[in-house]
């Protein structure tokens, strides 16, 4: 599957089974906003911001403990927006 992003947000796809045997497709879009007193939020100037990424370990070893757990998940109750295509 190709991508294509023309914006500053992450994307990435968790393909599953929500309801086995039939399959799904998470997707996550994550961004990072600067938030501005009483005016709409924009989008921070980092582009490394808001990466989407796995599990981080202390010093890069996989080994070692965790620094930063893996969020993705494929259904997270009452955070998640679901649709269904045919």
């Amino acid at each position: 599957m190709q991508q294509r992003n023309d914006t500053q947000l992450k994307l990435a796809w968790l393909p599953g089974m929500l309801q086995s045997p039939n399959h799904s497709l998470t997707l996550v879009v994550k961004g990072c906003f600067d938030l501005v007193a009483g005016d709409k939020a924009v989008l921070c100037d980092d582009p490394d911001a808001g990466a989407i990424m796995g599990d981080m370990f202390l010093d890069d070893k996989p080994a070692a403990s965790l620094r930063y757990a893996n969020d993705l998940v494929i259904y997270k109750p009452k955070a998640d927006q679901r649709g269904q295509s045919r």
